[in-house]
């Protein structure tokens, strides 16, 4: 009895938070003047009512904030209150100016709102232990205008530590190219959540091997475990189905998604219905992904797909708006466009279809 006593005492001291000490970056009314815009492409900060205004290109992005003395910041979360008028990624990297390593943890997508909304990040993790400088990295493809309200280090309480172990436990790892045939770790302040599960596992292995007393227990402990750690799995998949509805099954056919391949099934479906159908062949400029002309060779069949084909007479472009404009000044026509970066090009020119009129004097 005795223990159970001591045992509610500790949940109920956990429970009253003990310090909320931090540091304010930026309110509303105020900017750290250690605060530094770091970009390829220079972007403002302005004051504005309500906050800052941050107007970036497209591209990459950061807020740099030196911790000086270097020092651990696991005791903390950062708070961000923003609101922005584009979708977007914002990223925390610790130790940007030395390489910057960065995790899942660490990233959320941005969705656009006309309402400030408060995003957390809690810096109880490894990369977090000795910390130089840490950096905001916002990633956009449009030029994107954000509002910031607020930045602040913000003291975690023993409660919410406790919170956020729950909350890294169930925090899915996004889906890559891999997750088929291997099933990302979950993990707990950065670690592998078996760094905390297992020593529980041995006791209850222990007890049930070697304790005619708690044997019962154990063996409840154990099937807690599994459908514990089967709930979260299930968790996951279902995480991955939600995500495949919000990008690729909801969206309007120009704006759907598919996991790590963006908009290219999309466009694959939208050029199976565009492109001339007489050609025998036609020379594929795309960006980055060596799989898509041989993933786009399912949908054109039995039109060939030719990687980076010079002397084409038909040209697909996806995504590399250098490519476009390098025709287009070779003489070469758009005749149908699926995004400004993206459409199909001939040099040779089609036919024209015949007008009613024109039909019937011939």
């Amino acid at each position: 009895m005795k223990i159970f006593f001591q045992f509610g005492i500790l949940i109920t001291l956990s429970l009253i938070p003990f310090s909320a000490a931090g540091q304010v970056l930026l309110d509303p009314d105020f900017i750290d003047e250690n605060l530094e815009a770091v970009s390829d492409a220079p972007f403002t900060i302005a004051k504005t009512d309500g906050g800052f205004l941050l107007t970036l290109p497209p591209g990459i992005s950061y807020l740099l904030y030196p911790v000086r003395p270097a020092r651990s910041l696991e005791a903390y979360k950062l708070a961000i209150s923003l609101h922005s008028d584009e979708p977007m990624n914002l990223t925390v990297v610790p130790n940007a100016t030395i390489g910057g390593n960065y995790t899942y943890e660490l990233a959320r997508e941005i969705l656009p709102g006309k309402e400030p909304k408060v995003y957390r990040f809690s810096l109880n993790h490894p990369l977090f232990k000795n910390v130089n400088d840490i950096a905001l990295k916002f990633t956009a493809e449009k030029p994107t205008k954000i509002l910031l309200r607020e930045i602040s280090f913000q003291k975690q309480t023993a409660f919410q530590k406790i919170v956020q172990f729950e909350k890294d436990y169930f925090q899915a790892a996004p889906y890559s190219g891999f997750t088929v045939n291997i099933f990302p770790t979950p993990r707990i302040f950065g670690r592998s959540a078996f760094y905390y599960f297992i020593p529980v596992f041995l006791l209850f292995v222990a007890l049930m091997l070697f304790s005619r007393r708690y044997r019962r227990a154990a063996l409840i402990g154990l099937l807690g475990l599994w459908l514990l750690t089967d709930m979260r799995m299930n968790y996951e998949f279902l995480s991955y189905a939600a995500k495949d509805y919000k990008t690729w099954i909801k969206p309007a056919p120009s704006d759907k998604k598919l996991r790590t391949y963006g908009d290219f099934y999309a466009f694959a479906d939208w050029l199976r219905k565009n492109l001339p159908k007489d050609r025998k062949e036609i020379g594929f400029y795309y960006l980055d992904n060596e799989h898509y002309p041989r993933l786009l060779q399912y949908y054109v069949y039995p039109i060939r797909v030719m990687p980076k084909k010079e002397d084409a007479k038909t040209f697909v472009v996806f995504h590399r708006g250098d490519m476009k404009d390098k025709l287009l000044s070779e003489g070469a026509m758009e005749i149908e466009s699926f995004k400004e970066d993206s459409g199909i090009f001939i040099k040779t020119p089609l036919p024209l279809p015949l007008d009613k009129g024109e039909k019937e004097r011939r």
